[in-house]
């Protein structure tokens, strides 16, 4: 793993949804782990794909608002951490 590294990390209550087994759900969560973790931003911005305007217009309504929460809060945080340094 190297220095810059991301973590994953799940937070509390985002499996609440899930609809599977205990077995499903761990399963889920390690290829999550092996498919991301250890990676740095670079390595997964290079593997990953924009997600379109088109695409973002066919996600269920609650998915939308989950992944502009989550873009909020990583421009606050990314803008906390740019300032201390």
């Amino acid at each position: 793993m190297s220095n810059n590294a991301l973590k994953i990390e799940f937070a509390p209550g985002c499996f609440d949804q899930f609809d599977g087994s205990q077995d499903d759900l761990d399963g889920l969560v390690g290829e999550i782990e092996a498919m991301f973790g250890g990676k740095s931003a670079e390595e997964l911005e290079m593997i990953g794909e924009p997600l379109t305007d088109e695409d973002f217009e066919h996600l269920p309504e609650g998915m939308k608002e989950q992944l502009l929460a989550a873009m909020e809060h990583f421009n606050q945080t990314d803008g906390n951490k740019k300032q201390l340094q």
